[in-house]
């Protein structure tokens, strides 16, 4: 059964941690698909992953590359699952339909940016809607994710 979860963070910023989180998740032998709205931002991602800290790397490509079956992270616009991934990461305003097929999604969002809160709110309308479980993770002063009960995500 697909569960998601959604990530608040309130100490680092999304750059810093969403390869942090990626890097979890490939060590726990998972492979992702990290679902981008458009061309221009998987661009980004691709640009973050390779320069997210200096002595660091996280095995990735973009859909656009030769030999997508063999990558842990596949960045990508569309929603085909060109490297068995078990993890959704979704990056954008989209919620791509096939979210079921993933054993979970995961999505982040910065306390405070009014936006990508509203927006975060809007897919877990729609992933509860496929009756996906969320989990709710906040992030510690420390750093740390504590669990928590609900959204609660302040908006500015």
């Amino acid at each position: 059964m697909t569960e998601a979860n959604i990530y608040i963070l309130q100490k680092s910023p999304w750059q810093k941690a969403f390869p942090k989180l990626l890097e979890q998740v490939v060590a726990r032998n998972n492979r992702i698909h990290v679902f981008c709205d458009d061309e221009n931002f998987m661009r980004e991602c691709d640009d973050l992953l390779w320069t997210f800290e200096q002595l660091a790397f996280l095995t990735h490509a973009s859909a656009n590359d030769p030999l997508p079956l063999e990558q842990p992270i596949l960045l990508s616009t569309a929603e085909d699952i060109l490297n068995n991934a078990n993890i959704l990461a979704i990056t954008g305003a989209k919620l791509p339909s096939n979210t079921k097929v993933f054993e979970k999604v995961i999505l982040m969002v910065q306390e405070g940016d009014r936006i990508a809160y509203e927006l975060v709110k809007t897919h877990i309308k729609g992933l509860e809607s496929q009756s996906i479980r969320c989990n709710f993770f906040k992030q510690s002063p420390a750093g740390s994710w504590e669990r928590t009960n609900s959204f609660e995500a302040k908006s500015k």
